[in-house]
């Protein structure tokens, strides 16, 4: 299974504070747009385990 560029999830030398900048990134200009509803999806449930 490989990981594409534009998904951090589960990838060396991506964290947390990653996550939390491009989820910011997102919702500003989701609001900006007046677009406010952002969807979230849990894959944690599909996926066995990570390595």
């Amino acid at each position: 299974l490989q990981v594409l560029e534009n998904q951090a999830g589960f990838r060396p030398g991506r964290g947390c504070i990653d996550h939390i900048f491009t989820i910011r990134q997102i919702l500003e200009h989701r609001f900006a747009s007046r677009r406010p509803t952002v969807f979230f999806c849990d894959l944690k449930a599909p996926f066995d385990s990570v390595d």
